[in-house]
């Protein structure tokens, strides 16, 4: 997934940055200020005094809405407020972007959606699966190399996702329908090749035997080694047959390692150590792994982001023992409630989140089996099940290095650009940072994906070829996509402030500054988790007498000297009806 030694092209002219993908509103600002400027009433004033100005909050052009102070008789008042209650929520609360077919190939998006009709799913957890399985098993034959002028950085495509929502919504079934070629391959070999009682008992003799004589021809090569190197060497090479002999590896051997789900430092290790094949880490509840990954020098999450990298110079060395994790690949599929999420999602550390390249939420509405006909759900099914039985299959004997068309490189080039535009820029959290950073790699490795789907999902053709601009463009979309879900299911979008601020509306409205006058000190001596710092609450009251939610029912100096006001607040008596 992760390339190495990468470097930027030189004299390259700066690009102008697009469109922040930061904002995934689903109602834009400029919107809600048209809606809520409609209605009557007077202009907010600004605060008379210079105290008042200082703890206005910045502007973020949506400070000048004019909001009624009193609402015509005619007008029904409590739902007036419940809109606007409505309208913070959607701020606060944004929803990501919907996978759409201009983000795919055609033939990829077909799959895409018969395979989440199949298990009356949702569109954004079909493309996740389907991108993580074909990346990790195109990661057996091919590596990308997205500059053409840098032979060294090369890029593994196998990539991680995770599939994130409320339990029971069908994260399960369609993780599980896209998987189940591969588990039937599985069964298939187990039941052909696995060794039978009386098998094993022949090998066990054999390997008894072959060690024997390898024993003794390691002997007669050490005996040797001063008086005739030549000798005490070619020794060495018939007892090194011999012990390869005595352990052969069956085709069985070759793939049961293909999906695992021990996710244990040592687990890990000693299935890849014992497999040449990139694995499939399947966890039905991924919090439970990312929760361990939280405490600092934790050796699962070492082992496991070099892994997904594919790149990793080092082995796995643990008490004395050296484990070949060496450029071995490995990617993680798995899915968790939002809840769980939740409770841990803001320490969550960034260098291995990082690597669940495919994140997902689910959409706003689930892909029916009965809306979709059956010819084309069926026709869906049986071309996918062939596509990873081929897949599955192959064991190439070494890798192919695909390179992009010129078109494709400089595209790609012009949407680096934008990327390090944004990692410089001050309004860029340093979540999305981190993800921006590791987004090149990540489109060119969904671009192989489309440009496989555009050669028909033939292999030779795609070994002929290359990744063209159109699997580029494709990519970056999809890539907006998927950092428009990771935003939102990590809290790292632009609207914190809304969000933080209908936290602190929801708590005073079960409690019982509901139907009382407060100050922003009084809220913090309740010592709420998060608002325990007056100026702070101060700040948040602001945001939400920006939404007529709250009112400011007066401004009153702390002393007779003068200083800091205190302003008394309460919140409108039509949101207490509500």
């Amino acid at each position: 997934m992760t390339s190495n030694n990468r470097n930027q092209k030189s004299n390259k002219a700066t690009k102008p940055v697009s469109k922040a993908a930061n904002d995934v509103l689903p109602l834009s600002i400029e919107v809600v200020k048209k809606q809520l400027a409609k209605r009557p009433g007077n202009k907010n004033k600004s605060l008379s005094s210079s105290t008042d100005k200082q703890l206005q909050r910045p502007n973020k052009g949506f400070l000048s809405i004019n909001l009624p102070k009193h609402l015509p008789k005619e007008v029904d008042e409590v739902k007036e407020v419940q809109m606007r209650k409505k309208q913070l929520e959607s701020t606060a609360n944004p929803s990501p972007k919907n996978p759409t077919p201009d983000c795919f190939p055609p033939q990829l998006y077909n799959l895409v959606m018969a395979l989440a009709a199949l298990s009356n799913s949702y569109t954004s957890y079909s493309a996740v699966c389907v991108y993580m399985l074909l990346s990790n098993l195109l990661s057996r034959f091919f590596t990308i190399q997205p500059d053409s002028g840098n032979p060294n950085y090369i890029v593994s495509p196998n990539q991680s996702g995770i599939l994130i929502g409320p339990p029971s919504i069908k994260k399960s079934p369609v993780l599980n329908s896209i998987l189940k070629p591969v588990y039937e391959f599985l069964e298939r070999m187990a039941t052909m090749h696995r060794p039978s009682a009386v098998d094993i008992k022949l090998q066990n003799r054999k390997k008894s035997y072959y060690l024997k004589k390898a024993d003794k021809k390691l002997q007669e090569a050490l005996d040797l080694r001063e008086e005739n190197p030549i000798a005490s060497e070619k020794l060495e090479n018939e007892a090194k047959e011999l012990i390869r002999l005595a352990d052969p590896i069956s085709e069985y051997d070759k793939h049961k390692h293909l999906v695992v789900s021990n996710c244990t430092a040592m687990g890990l290790a000693t299935v890849v150590d014992d497999s040449e094949m990139p694995l499939l880490v399947v966890q039905d509840e991924l919090g439970n792994l990312l929760k361990e990954t939280l405490s600092a020098g934790n050796k699962t999450k070492e082992l496991l982001i070099g892994l997904m990298d594919g790149m990793s110079p080092e082995n796995y060395v643990n008490a004395n023992r050296v484990y070949e994790t060496r450029n071995k690949k490995v990617s993680i599929i798995g899915a968790t409630p939002t809840e769980t999420l939740n409770a841990f999602k803001h320490a969550v550390n960034d260098g291995f989140i990082m690597r669940f390249t495919l994140v997902a939420l689910p959409d706003q509405k689930a892909i029916k089996s009965k809306e979709i006909q059956n010819t084309v759900i069926n026709s869906g099914l049986s071309g996918w099940n062939q596509l990873i039985g081929n897949l599955v299959t192959q064991i190439p004997s070494e890798l192919t290095t695909i390179k992009l068309s010129a078109k494709a490189e400089e595209k790609l080039d012009s949407i680096n650009d934008v990327y390090e535009q944004r990692i410089a820029s001050d309004n860029t959290v340093q979540k999305i940072k981190s993800l921006l950073g590791k987004r090149p790699s990540f489109v060119a490795s969904i671009a192989l994906v489309n440009a496989f789907a555009r050669y028909e999902f033939d292999l030779e053709k795609l070994t002929k070829g290359k990744v063209m601009q159109q699997d580029i463009d494709l990519a970056s979309k999809y890539a907006e996509v998927t950092e428009s879900h990771f935003a939102v299911a990590f809290g790292v979008h632009s609207n914190i402030e809304e969000q933080q601020a209908l936290e602190l509306l929801n708590r005073i409205t079960e409690s019982r500054f509901a139907t009382e006058v407060f100050t922003a000190s009084q809220i913090a001596k309740n010592e709420w988790s998060g608002f325990k710092d007056p100026k702070f609450v101060e700040s948040l009251l602001l945001v939400l007498r920006e939404y007529a939610l709250v009112r400011i029912v007066s401004n009153s100096s702390s002393s007779n000297k003068g200083g800091r006001p205190t302003r008394k607040w309460a919140v409108v008596s039509e949101l207490v009806e509500v």
